[in-house]
């Protein structure tokens, strides 16, 4: 390992280097059984789909071995499970191991996992990163850094404001794509941002300000965006996930009010939870100078409720907001 981190980081193109019969570090990490390069290489984030001059992944590789903690490792990190080889078999084909076999079968009916090969398909988002506590998956982000150039992004992360967006499951391949827009905004697409049943009308005027609902509504608050009322709770491999988009907001360009939902505030919780960010210009699109836009979305997120129902302390929140593990692909 040492010697490993040595060479990429004396030379970054190492990363991507094969050996004679032109297999890559990753496929040779997986397929021998090196938990521990296998997971420095995803985190400096190698293309984890990459395949060899035998159509193989990784995950034929250590499928095929019987390296189950590494099948586990490359499931977390979203790799494509139905990628065929030359022999036409997937890795859940090559698995000689029943337990790693049922264990990629059964990774085909997770909805965060489908929803992350759709997006990664159409270009949507760029990772998956799978956050941990301990050895508990507490959150999965899927970046949305397709088209970035890396000094941009981090550029976004570390100057702009952070903040959530509760939401639903079936719109987040349109937030996706368009980004978090205003209600009222028409969409290429013919459909348009509709304010939801119940929530102030778009016309009309609330704390003075004249048409209210015609702005993108987010929160500092991890805690107060997954109330009920914003984010739908879906049920996956036996778990329960709150549906969350994450952004960041251009600074000066939002207004703070206090919470218009019933929430029970956290110790060190702010008073005033919701940020009105005024979207005068509704392009999807950004640039790094100038950037159009007051607010965009950097990832879409699944948190678990078994975390978050255990916390009391509001700045216990932030594992997910900077977590090491997309700190680690982000530096590299």
């Amino acid at each position: 390992m040492n010697s490993l981190k040595s060479l990429i980081e004396s030379n970054k193109n190492f990363l991507y280097s094969r050996d004679y019969l032109q297999r890559s570090l990753l496929y040779l990490s997986a397929r021998n059984g090196y938990f521990d390069v296998t997971k420095y290489l995803l985190q400096k984030g190698v293309n984890i789909d990459e395949v060899q001059s035998t159509r193989s992944t990784a995950l034929h590789g250590a499928a095929f071995y019987g390296h189950e903690l590494i099948v586990q490792l490359l499931i977390e990190h979203g790799i494509n499970t139905k990628i065929k080889n030359n022999n036409g078999s997937t890795a859940a084909d090559d698995a000689k191991i029943p337990s790693i076999k049922n264990l990629i079968l059964k990774s085909e009916q997770d909805t965060i996992l489908n929803l992350y090969h759709n997006l990664h398909m159409k270009g949507f988002v760029s990772n998956l990163v799978s956050i941990k506590n301990g050895s508990r998956i507490i959150a999965q982000k899927m970046l949305c850094l397709p088209g970035f150039l890396k000094k941009d992004y981090l550029y976004l992360i570390n100057k702009w404001i952070p903040a959530w967006h509760g939401t639903k499951l079936k719109v987040l391949e349109s937030i996706a794509d368009y980004g978090l827009l205003p209600s009222g905004t028409k969409l290429e697409n013919g459909m348009s941002i509709r304010v939801n049943s119940g929530h102030i009308p778009l016309e009309q005027s609330f704390y003075h300000i004249k048409k209210w609902a015609k702005a993108v509504f987010v929160s500092p608050s991890i805690f107060y965006s997954t109330h009920t009322e914003y984010s739908e709770r879906i049920n996956n491999c036996g778990k329960t996930w709150c549906v969350l988009v994450e952004v960041r907001i251009r600074p000066g360009s939002y207004t703070v009010h206090p919470p218009t939902s019933t929430h029970t505030r956290l110790i060190g919780e702010p008073n005033d939870l919701e940020y009105r960010v005024y979207m005068e210009n509704d392009s999807k699109l950004i640039d790094y100078a100038p950037l159009p836009k007051n607010i965009y979305t950097t990832s879409i997120t699944f948190v678990s409720t078994d975390f978050l129902e255990n916390i009391n302390n509001y700045n216990e929140g932030n594992i997910i907001i900077n977590s090491k593990e997309e700190k680690m692909l982000l530096e590299n």
